[in-house]
């Protein structure tokens, strides 16, 4: 069986940066994509869905950003960037691929894949991200909601929210700005979040807040509160059928919940060895795997930090790995 040197799962922004930087350092990547082609989960994000900082700050690796360097590039936009990325790196791209497990056989992994095929390599790149993995928390009565229940990773565009009271909980970027857009159809529109909102200017330095919710404000969300066209309120106290019931105030009836809670990483592939903790969070040191040599995680949440899933931070982490990996070959911790 040949064996390849890295296998990056994953053909996203993370996976592309990590073959541009595997490449960088003499190694020779695969990547396998589980989708049609190399742009992970941007083409299914919501259709505004706009970067939050600026085109200049979201270049991958040897690739800037093309247009004006000041606006802030749409899905679609870097649907495309991605793609002519992909085009341009002297790699080994197999779409239509996904990932079912990850086992260690003696000094190599064996990969399978969902066509009953397997790869084996000296050393593995998770860079599935988060997306796949949309958090939904245990929140009191929920089970009991009759009205519509989705995810932000479900939503597309508001309309469909047009007449309805809906109720968005959660307090980042994508909260406010499902609120913003869905209080644009007449809905009426409450955001429950656990801290208080804070906004920060869109051209402020990337700091997160000790508490509240930060949310850059590129579209004037916090005028957009202040004017009511949208009110947010601690989270509530427990759901029963359409009525949510707060701490303070009258309980309140709603058509529609949408949990913009988050994402939690994309690993159950990686179930089979002794790599994720209790959580499904991997264990790891500065993202090289504490349990197993050779395997890498890039991209996902709580990594080094948390805005790492962004375009404008997997560059920087991608050589970081890159030049781990190839420090591990060269000493022959792992065997050859």
């Amino acid at each position: 069986m040949r064996v390849i040197d890295t296998l990056i799962i994953g053909g996203g922004q993370a996976g592309l940066s990590a073959a541009q930087a595997m490449r960088g350092v003499g190694i020779v990547p695969v990547i396998v994509e589980k989708s049609h082609s190399p742009t992970g989960s941007w083409p299914h994000y919501y259709d505004s869905l706009r970067l939050v900082t600026p085109a200049k700050h979201n270049g991958l690796p040897d690739a800037e950003f093309p247009g004006d360097p000041d606006r802030r590039p749409l899905r679609d936009e870097v649907v495309n960037y991605l793609l002519g990325y992909a085009a341009g790196l002297d790699v080994d791209i197999r779409t239509n691929r996904a990932v079912t497990s990850v086992a260690r056989e003696s000094d190599v992994f064996v990969t399978s894949l969902s066509d009953g095929s397997t790869l084996a390599s000296h050393t593995v790149v998770a860079a599935t991200g988060c997306f796949g993995s949309p958090y939904w928390p245990q929140l009191p009565g929920i089970e009991t909601f009759p009205g519509r229940l989705l995810h932000s990773s479900q939503y597309r565009e508001p309309s469909v929210f047009s007449g309805c009271r809906v109720l968005v909980v959660g307090g980042g970027n994508s909260a406010i700005e499902i609120a913003a857009e869905a209080a644009s159809t007449a809905a009426s529109v409450t955001v429950a979040s656990r801290a208080p909102l804070r906004f920060t200017k869109p051209e402020a330095t990337l700091l997160w807040p000790r508490s509240g919710s930060r949310v850059r404000d590129h579209g004037g969300y916090a005028d957009v509160l202040a004017q009511g066209e949208f009110t947010r309120r601690p989270m509530f106290s427990g759901i029963g059928g359409d009525v949510v019931h707060w701490q303070q105030g009258q309980p309140q009836q709603f058509d529609v919940i949408v949990m913009a809670t988050g994402y939690r990483p994309h690993l159950d592939y990686l179930s089979g060895l002794n790599v994720l903790n209790e959580r499904g969070f991997p264990k790891h040191r500065a993202g090289m795997s504490t349990t197993e040599n050779g395997l890498a995680f890039l991209g996902t949440d709580g990594r080094r930090g948390r805005a790492e899933t962004s375009m404008r931070r997997v560059g920087r982490d991608a050589r970081f790995l890159a030049r781990r990996l190839v420090r591990l070959a060269k000493s022959s911790v792992l065997t050859r």
